[in-house]
């Protein structure tokens, strides 16, 4: 995780580094697989994996995704350190 600044209110928030693996294709046909990262909030993770869950055609390959929970209510504040690493 990585602690950043709100531009408007100068609040702090976590960003979740998430690393991935995906399959492209080269301009000649051939499959190679790339791996790269995004930082992103909780939020926006959960929001894109519900938006995904909607469709069947993506929903099978999510199962095998980890990752925490949707919270609706945290018992923590966003920057308590015992939890976010």
């Amino acid at each position: 995780t990585r602690i950043n600044t709100e531009f408007r209110s100068s609040s702090q928030y976590s960003l979740y580094i998430i690393e991935y693996e995906a399959l492209y294709f080269t301009d000649e046909g051939k499959s190679v697989i790339r791996s790269g990262e995004v930082m992103r909030r909780y939020r926006e993770f959960t929001n894109l994996h519900s938006r995904l869950e909607r469709h069947q055609a993506y929903k099978k390959y999510l199962k095998n995704i980890k990752g925490p929970k949707g919270w609706l209510t945290l018992p923590f504040k966003s920057m308590d350190k015992d939890t976010v690493e």
